[in-house]
């Protein structure tokens, strides 16, 4: 009797910590013009977004960091790619599986 109650319990702060992620993540994302991520301008202490962004929209794109992370353009490209064929902008598409996975890490985590 008590582990159906934990289970719906733990099932609310499944779903609360998803939707505050997400939110917290998307209107995070909304903050930085799109500009600054693809010139990488100093963006997340000289990360390379111009390069993770254009591997994410665009399969032509110098794809030199496979060796790091050979399965990220392979997974990431196909999902912008059906987002966007199914009518999103190619940022909001990218900020909403950005926002998605780290709502799906914050869930795995809890």
């Amino acid at each position: 009797m008590t582990t159906d109650r934990n289970f719906k319990f733990d099932l609310f702060i499944i779903i609360f910590l998803f939707i505050g992620a997400f939110s917290a993540s998307y209107i995070g994302s909304n903050q930085i013009s799109n500009e600054t991520i693809v010139d990488g301008k100093n963006v997340w202490f000289q990360a390379d977004t111009g390069r993770v962004y254009s591997n994410m929209t665009n399969s032509w794109s110098n794809h030199y960091r496979t060796s790091v992370h050979p399965l990220y353009s392979l997974v990431t490209n196909p999902i912008i790619f059906i987002l966007k064929k199914i009518g999103l902008e190619e940022e909001k598409a990218v900020k909403l599986f950005i926002s998605t996975i780290t709502s799906l890490w914050l869930v795995l985590f809890y």
